[in-house]
């Protein structure tokens, strides 16, 4: 049995109008899957994201240090850039483990 939704008659189901007021009767809307979530509303996902930005942005910081051979070891710039980078290939890995538990965790 449908419901009208201006007047609250219950009407059957091959309805189109309202017996009692004439409005028209909406079909009922489909109900989206509420198992499917997009990939980046997931935490894990997320978690993820920052992790692959911090990464790169990472190896773009050690990209873009201009290497200077004649100063070799002591090229201080190039030297915190590669730090910068482990730095950030730590943090990255850490973030990439949270992410994985927080995936685990949820399954």
């Amino acid at each position: 049995m449908k419901s009208c939704g201006y007047c609250g008659r219950e009407n059957d189901d091959a309805a189109v109008r309202c017996a009692e007021c004439g409005t028209e009767i909406e079909p009922p809307q489909s109900v989206p899957d509420p198992k499917y979530k997009s990939p980046l509303r997931r935490p894990s996902s997320l978690v993820w994201l920052v992790a692959f930005i911090v990464v790169v942005q990472g190896m773009i910081r050690l990209a873009s240090t201009p290497y200077n051979p004649s100063l070799g070891e002591g090229d201080h710039k190039r030297v915190e850039a590669a730090f910068y980078l482990w730095l950030s290939l730590g943090v990255g890995g850490i973030l990439f483990a949270f992410g994985f538990y927080l995936r685990v965790r949820k399954e």
